[in-house]
Parts: C-alpha cells; structure tokens; sequence
C-alpha cells in the first residue's frame, strides 16, 4: 500500500485523522504504545474500516503512527524515532524492519589498508596484520540516518571488498563467513556534527549526532569488528531493560 500524499487526501480522511489524533491524546499514549487494532479503532469512532485506513494512510506518511503485522501487531503511536535497545546485537536493518521503517545504505569507500597503532590494538592484529575501512552512508524512511564506518581484520573476512556488504553487514559476516556476532562493547557519546558530516548527512553543522564506538566479537571472543556510528540524534532513540536488584556496598 502507497502512502497517500496529504494533497489527495479527502476531507473526510483528514477529519478521521484528527479524530485519531485526539483519541491519542486522550489516552496520553506516547511513541512506541499501541493504539490498538484497526478494527478497535473504527468500532470506538463509530466508522468503517475502510474510512479508517485512508486516514491511517495520511498519518503513516507523516510517520504519527506506525502499522506493524502478526500476533503482537496493530497501530502503534510514532514519532519517526528508531528505538534501538542497548542490550541487542541485532542489525539496524532488522530493528528497522520489525519497527515498521525503510532503512537502505550507500556506499561512500572501501579500502584494504595497513593498520595504524591504534587501530592494531582495537582490532587485537598481529604486527603484520591488514584491516579493510568501510564507510556508509544510512537512510531511514528515504532521509539521511547515520554514518557508519567498520574496520575489519583483514584475515578473517577474504574477498570482504566483493560481498554485497553495503545494506548488512552483519548479514553478509552469518551468509558467507559463517561468523556471527554474539557480544558487544559500545561507549556513547552526544557530540555536534563536524562540517564534513553535515554535509553528508545534509545537515546545518553542528546538529547533535549520537556517536557510538562499538567493538564486536565472534562465538570465540575474536573482535571481527570496531564500529564508529554517528546518528542524528533526533532521529534515534536508545532503551534498556533492567531486571534485578543492584545492591550497594555498605561503605556508600
């Protein structure tokens, strides 16, 4: 299903769209809670279905809400915001994908290089050990997300610069090297965006970018990866669950 631009939208979509509006601010729910279904929608408006989906068509383009499929689907209030879990391993385009978002990349460089120190010791390489650089360029819902860019050891992953690597990495480290990722080290950082990245990401320099150093390692604790990510924080939206008791020292 097309969205529907909101110049060919009906006077009456749009009157059921502000009527939505209002039931989700009566219900004070906010991004990522669930409105409910569509047809629980349409019996507490008193209107079709049909006359619903129009108006859910205005709303989705306009990313206020989200429709996601299955048993644990339905209306969800959104803020165009992905919601991405510091406790997951799992790629950006499957977060997105199961949030109801578009997300594709392109492909800025790609290089097989010599390591410098610093880079030796993220990576964990041997004295004679290469790295391949690869940069994207991330959209979300077709505007500008993130930056990315991954070092590798170059021996773990041969041939790396001809995989299809650009929409998953990870996808292509499960497919091909038959490596998955299975932990990770990630430090967190709000910093304002460089002129050489606001001009990629089509920014005013200076805009908050959430920046994100990450260190991945494989079943057998090798680090096959050191990520630096730079998301437009605005666009991003970080969530922790938390189980248990922390219990202090008795000198605190």
């Amino acid at each position: 299903m097309t969205a529907m631009d909101a110049d060919d939208a009906s006077p009456q979509h749009t009157m059921i769209a502000m009527k939505v509006r209002s039931l989700i601010n009566e219900r004070h729910l906010l991004p990522g809670e669930r409105l409910g279904t569509e047809r629980e929608i349409a019996e507490s408006l008193h209107i079709s279905r049909a006359a619903l989906r129009g108006a859910l068509e205005i709303m989705e383009s306009n990313f206020e809400i989200k429709r996601l499929i299955g048993r644990t689907g339905g209306i969800f209030v959104s803020d165009a915001k992905l919601i991405r879990s510091i406790n997951t391993v799992e790629s950006h385009r499957d977060i997105a994908r199961r949030q109801g978002h578009k997300m594709h990349c392109e492909r800025l460089s790609a290089t097989l290089s010599t390591p410098g120190e610093a880079e030796k010791r993220f990576l964990e390489l041997p004295d004679n050990g290469m790295i391949f650089r690869a940069n994207r360029l991330r959209y979300m819902d077709g505007t500008s997300f993130s930056l990315d860019q991954s070092l590798l050891p170059g021996d773990l992953f041969p041939g790396f610069l001809d995989t299809p690597w650009v929409e998953s990495m990870y996808g292509v480290f499960s497919s091909i090297y038959h490596m998955d990722i299975v932990s990770a080290e990630e430090t967190f950082d709000v910093v304002p965006a460089s002129l050489a990245e606001a001009n990629l990401l089509g920014i005013p320099i200076s805009t908050p970018l959430l920046r994100v150093d990450r260190k991945a390692r494989n079943a057998s604790g090798r680090v096959v990866e050191r990520s630096f990510n730079a998301y437009i924080a605005s666009r991003i939206r970080l969530a922790s669950k938390i189980t248990g008791y922390v219990r202090h020292s008795m000198d605190e």
